[in-house]
């Protein structure tokens, strides 16, 4: 429900920014604002590629520490994720909530579903890129960059320990 709730989001969006003359590019779909909470992110953490592939650059970083960023910066990307894993896993929020409190990390409480649950985080961001670059926003050199670095960071966000982050209730 809450993805049909963003893809009507997005088309109304779209609709809007027609209506009042704004050029929306047909072929590529508006990302779900899912999608673009996890680009905006992926692009956020990664630092521009150092060089071309040709010139001895363009190799990944590393993946930013998964602790600062699932509390910091990448919150609202790791609430994405914990919806997925939610939709997935068919476990409440709350439940996912209180298990990590507990500290478990996101990539144990999907258990055989963190590769499912990866691979639509992966979807989101494509979609975003696809949208950034068919509207001006990135080109696609640097969407091929952030490809790269998506999967890794998806995956720290992933297994992130983030009991400290979590404020206790009641």
């Amino acid at each position: 429900m809450l993805r049909s709730l963003a893809a009507a989001g997005a088309t109304l969006a779209v609709l809007a920014l027609a209506a009042c003359g704004h050029r929306v590019v047909a072929t590529t779909p508006a990302p779900s604002q899912d999608g673009a909470t996890l680009g905006a992110y992926v692009m956020d953490a990664t630092p521009a590629s150092p060089a071309p592939p040709d010139q001895g650059g363009g190799q990944p970083p590393a993946a930013a520490p998964a602790q600062g960023s699932a509390c910091g910066k990448g919150q609202d990307a790791y609430k994405v994720l914990v919806f997925l894993v939610s939709s997935d896993t068919r476990t409440s929020v709350q439940t996912i909530v209180a298990d990590l409190r507990a500290g478990q990390s996101l990539a144990q409480i999907a258990g055989g579903r963190t590769d499912q649950v990866e691979q639509q985080a992966d979807q989101l961001v494509e979609a975003w890129l696809q949208f950034a670059v068919a509207n001006g926003k990135a080109t696609s050199d640097q969407a091929a960059w952030y490809r790269t670095v998506a999967n890794g960071i998806i995956g720290s966000l992933m297994t992130a320990n983030v009991s400290s982050c979590i404020p206790n209730v009641g």
